[in-house]
């Protein structure tokens, strides 16, 4: 787990907890924690964006290119002055995403 200071003086740090893995990594169980408050996501929270793709070509060969992640769905308690940095922290913390665990 990765802690992060919080530039709010009310937090002392964000603590992601992330079970997902390859090949299905956006498919997991996400909890945050700041301050040892914890706020649990629905499963698959996460969800691939940027250059995030994976494809097979005309000559069969495989293509993946990995993104970012953004937050599909918030807790509805969660703060939103946090949600930056949270979203931040969740890319510095779980492996990029490619949509391509199956190729």
């Amino acid at each position: 787990m990765k802690k992060n200071k919080v530039p709010n003086k009310k937090h002392d740090f964000i603590t992601i907890q992330y079970n997902g893995a390859y090949p299905v990594l956006c498919s997991s169980d996400l909890v945050v924690f700041i301050d040892g408050i914890s706020y649990t996501f629905q499963q698959r929270a996460l969800k691939p964006s940027g250059n995030a793709a994976a494809y097979i070509d005309d000559e069969h060969n495989e293509h993946v290119n990995k993104g970012h992640w953004e937050i599909y769905k918030w807790p509805k308690e969660f703060p939103e002055n946090l949600k930056p940095l949270v979203e931040k922290t969740i890319n510095e913390e779980i492996d990029p995403p490619c949509c391509g665990g199956c190729i």
